[in-house]
């Protein structure tokens, strides 16, 4: 009796884990393409797959003023580039999504100063999110600024 129960648990573990393997895989698929087209926010349960668990990456930014025009000046440790932007996943490489009270603006795909030439007169809020190239958020890794125009 006991060896019947053991086989049923068993069974019943191993198709679960399949259904979950399946429909992340059905999910992602479908995912992807949606977000090169349109550039949108993708939650993954897993973290970042190329670098590991081990890799652990920083971002930080500051605003800057000079000659009156606003800039943003950020800083990470994860390579910043568009060579592969909106491609397949390349370990330690991607780009930072910015957000303007939340709604994407673009990316950022290095570290010059990127002019902030949509702030509206009042109170911006600035979300910052590390990206791979395929666009996946899953770093898990975001800076948020708020910046008074006057």
């Amino acid at each position: 009796m006991k060896k019947r129960y053991t086989l049923l648990f068993t069974s019943l573990l191993f198709g679960s884990v399949f259904i979950a393997i399946q429909a992340q895989a059905d999910n992602t698929d479908g995912t992807e393409a949606a977000m090169h087209k349109n550039h949108g926010i993708v939650h993954s349960a897993a973290s970042s797959l190329d670098d590991g668990p081990e890799k652990k990456y920083r971002l930080d930014a500051f605003v800057q003023t000079i000659k009156g025009k606003k800039y943003l000046k950020v800083m990470t440790n994860l390579r910043l580039t568009d060579n592969n932007y909106g491609g397949d996943r390349v370990p330690g490489e991607g780009h930072i999504h910015y957000y303007l009270d939340g709604k994407i603006v673009g990316p950022i795909t290095d570290m010059k100063l990127y002019p902030l030439d949509n702030l509206h007169e009042g109170t911006n809020q600035i979300r910052l999110v590390l990206a791979q190239n395929n666009h996946w958020e899953n770093f898990g890794v975001s800076k948020e600024l708020t910046i008074v125009n006057d």
